[in-house]
């Protein structure tokens, strides 16, 4: 079943059981009648006509713990990989874990760190709250604007919860705002630059998947994310950590330009920047809700037993951009800070504001390239017989927006990090730069050297000639140490970087699900592998597993790296 009908399911399936099961009074913060429509959350291209049960779909999706998606590197390589996407949980936890001793709100104490945010488009007040490193608004958003609704078209509900958003409307495809999100919109695929504002107030954005996934790994349990009132059935949640997130419902536009509500007490939905990579009149939207109610249908009858028929998930999902939902906004930066792993630092954070040459080491006499396709500057050096660029590439074009990014989408890390790049970017499967060979059968062969992404006159390195790097710089036991840079602060960088090479610890990409380890492990393409494979070979240095810390390996070609090139 696809994700859209999955949706449609959801609802259709809800209305059985509020009417096969009985409606308890109180159980919606709205009208019964409010729940009497059809079908709200469906696919642009169909409508579920039937309740079969959502536990045997298949659906795309990707969050913070297990999903399957499908990752598009470029060209001609299409991978599959396994990642994160939902968190399920019993309905028998009816009551709030208050006491649980998870998140800020536990034992009758509340230490969360909230504060408050005016929208000086309106002057608008709206109660924010700390979770983990983002800063998260705490209530759902109520900027007026041409496309945006009041659930039933009644302004009551815009003030007691936030207005109702299409997908273009979130992004500001109008560009009222921003120019980061124009353009975007139904069946419009669309070239972003983030962070993406949207409709959001300034300095606040609309969130990534990526940030939604990071904020579902965070808190881990979905009741943690719900409100402590308005559930269905009063299965409400702790709201352990501020989010309090309302139900208080959705809508779809129809075909006719008409407008359908429901769900209220059933879910709470909240748009993301991020459109699906499988369709363009879908993007992904974080979804709390209740699902599968096939049991429900077979045994409920008139008494309805929650611990039977209600599962809950918590996750993010591709649905319609015809439909309206909530908009939770994000703070851009929480300071200059990314969290990072304890035991590795003797701190426990990773700055961005310092500039990238703060991370060379300034007793290496560096010579400089110019990239003439885009005139940035890199430092290069050299060591042994080989002549690297001393800084990460950070070359973008048109022909890269799905295969490269910043690290977590944030354009000014690029400045410091240069990009990540998935292998297929890294080795030029589009061609661009004419280093594949292809006969008249379509088998393609890399031309050794291989250009790959890089700048004329330079070369993505084979495999050999990172091992020819790590022989010239000897002493196995810590030629990660003398590799990686040491920027002016050893409690941050304990490289001690003895030939310039300054390598800068940016991380990772895995697929479209999320970006890790920064500040703890340098990963660099190299043009080794299979160009139909799954896996290519890559060098990896890291500041853990003592100071050894280096390793050429294979991985999946999806996860996005960084590049140094060779000069040829």
């Amino acid at each position: 079943m696809s994700v859209m009908k999955l949706f449609a399911t959801i609802f259709l399936l809800s209305l059985f059981v509020l009417s096969s099961c009985g409606n308890d009074e109180g159980v919606s913060v709205f009208d019964e009648d409010d729940l009497s429509s059809s079908v709200i959350v469906q696919s642009s291209s169909t409508k579920a006509t039937s309740s079969k049960s959502s536990s045997s779909r298949k659906g795309k999706s990707s969050s913070s713990a297990k999903s399957s998606s499908s990752v598009k590197s470029s060209s001609s390589n299409k991978v599959k990989t396994s990642s994160s996407s939902k968190v399920n949980s019993s309905s028998s936890e009816k009551k709030a874990l208050s006491s649980s001793g998870y998140g800020c709100k536990n034992g009758g104490t509340d230490t969360c760190e909230y504060g408050t945010l005016t929208d000086n488009r309106d002057g608008k007040i709206y109660k924010t709250v700390i979770i983990g490193t983002q800063k998260w608004m705490a209530e759902n958003l109520n900027y007026e604007s041409a496309n945006s609704y009041c659930y039933k078209d009644n302004a009551d509900n815009c003030v007691k919860y936030g207005r109702l958003y299409s997908w273009s409307e979130a992004m500001d495809s109008a560009g009222v705002f921003s120019a980061n999100g124009k353009g975007c919109g139904f069946d419009e695929v669309c070239v972003k630059k983030y962070p993406l504002r949207g409709i959001c107030p300034s300095g606040w954005h609309l969130p990534t998947e990526e940030e939604f996934n990071e904020l579902l790994s965070f808190v881990k349990r979905p009741e943690d994310l719900k409100s402590t009132s308005g559930w269905f059935k009063d299965v409400n949640g702790s709201d352990a950590y501020g989010f309090s997130a309302f139900p208080f419902g959705s809508g779809y536009i129809s075909d006719d330009g008409s407008m359908e509500y429901g769900t209220d007490g059933l879910s709470a939905l909240f748009w993301s920047s991020t459109e699906s990579i499988y369709e363009s009149e879908e993007a992904s939207a974080l979804y709390l809700g209740y699902y599968d109610f096939s049991i429900c249908e077979k045994e409920c009858g008139n008494d309805c037993d929650m611990d039977v028929c209600y599962r809950f998930h918590l996750g993010t999902e591709n649905v319609g951009k015809k439909s309206v939902f909530s908009v939770r906004c994000v703070q851009d930066e929480v300071g200059d800070l990314v969290w990072t792993d304890t035991s590795v630092y003797n701190s426990q954070y990773w700055y961005w504001f310092e500039s990238k040459e703060s991370f060379l080491n300034p007793n290496i006499a560096y010579d400089s390239i110019v990239d003439k396709r885009d005139n940035k500057v890199y430092k290069t050096v050299k060591i042994g017989d080989q002549v690297w660029m001393a800084e990460n590439l950070n070359y973008f074009d048109s022909s890269l927006t799905e295969n490269s990014s910043c690290y977590k989408q944030n354009v000014s890390r690029c400045d410091v990090a240069g990009r990540l790049y998935t292998w297929s970017a890294a080795i030029d499967s589009a061609n661009t730069f004419k280093n594949i060979n292809c006969d008249q059968d379509g088998d393609c062969t890399l031309a050794y050297p291989v250009r790959g992404i890089c700048p004329s006159g330079w070369h993505l390195p084979a495999r050999e000639e990172f091992e020819t790097l790590l022989t010239t710089v000897g002493d196995s036991s810590i030629v990660g140490k003398k590799l990686l840079s040491s920027c002016g602060r050893p409690e941050k960088c304990i490289g001690t970087d003895d030939y310039g090479f300054s390598a800068f610890p940016a991380g990772y990409r895995w697929g479209n699900v999320g970006y890790d380890l920064v500040g703890v492990n340098a990963f660099f393409w190299s043009s080794t592998g299979e160009f139909n494979g799954s896996k290519a070979y890559y060098m990896l240095l890291t500041n853990k597993n003592g100071f050894k810390g280096v390793e050429i390996s294979r991985n999946p070609v999806f996860f996005s790296f960084s590049v140094r090139c060779l000069k040829d």
